[in-house]
């Protein structure tokens, strides 16, 4: 069971990032679940934490787990695995067809909890998203999100996949609801002339949070992690 009060922090935080970015001035309410979050002045936004293993959810997010073990030995792509596999379940359900009627294409946010999370997994999940192609896309995001932060540096949203620009909607109400997202990115890509099909295209453009969003990392090294 996600924890909502956590939900609301990140979700927050990415609605304070995303005013920084496209000058627009954004906050969030608790939607309907589906979605997660409404966005104010518009769009809808859908929190998902992804987890290095389903033991380490539970440590998070249930109070009786006091503890969590992890192992060096595990394959590299496991986070990478897991990231792909709720992008497609997200991308694939129907429940968000009455928010999608009333507020146009949603934003997805993917958020690694991953405690090892290092640049290796990153690599990996670049690899692993670069071949992804989705089973049953029903074209209810408009861009999708990985927010992520190696130890010691800035928290990153790097758009991991879109569907279709806000500059070019697929329907009158997408043009009405879509919220403006960062048209600046770094490194420089042209998104214009690049495919916007979930199922043929991939691209990586990364985010650098500003200072006063970013939030603490917990140590990636212990073996064991315990609650006091």
């Amino acid at each position: 069971m996600p924890d909502r009060a956590s939900e609301g922090k990140t979700a927050e935080r990415f609605a304070r990032w995303l005013s920084q970015t496209t000058g627009t001035e954004y906050t969030v309410s608790h939607g309907d679940d589906p979605p997660d979050f409404l966005l104010h002045p518009t769009g809808w936004l859908e929190v998902s934490d992804i987890y290095l293993k389903e033991e380490q959810a539970k440590f998070l997010n249930v109070p009786p787990e006091k503890s969590f073990r992890f192992s060096g030995s595990g394959p590299l792509d496991e986070t990478a695995l897991r990231l792909v596999a709720k992008l497609d379940e997200k991308l694939s359900k129907q429940s968000y067809a009455r928010v999608y009627a009333d507020r146009g294409k949603g934003i997805l946010l993917l958020t690694c909890q991953d405690l090892l999370f290092d640049a290796v997994n990153l690599a990996q999940v670049h690899q692993t998203l670069a071949s992804f192609r989705a089973l049953n896309d029903r074209g209810f995001f408009h861009r999708v999100y990985f927010e992520y932060q190696l130890h010691g540096e800035d928290r990153i949203y790097e758009v991991v996949s879109r569907l279709s620009l806000p500059s070019t909607p697929s329907s009158e109400s997408d043009a009405a609801h879509t919220p403006a997202c960062p048209t600046t990115f770094h490194p420089t890509t042209d998104v214009r002339s690049t495919p916007t099909n979930y199922t043929s295209f991939v691209t990586f453009l990364r985010f650098v949070e500003l200072p006063d969003c970013r939030c603490s990392y917990r140590s990636r090294f212990a073996s064991t992690i315990s609650l006091a």
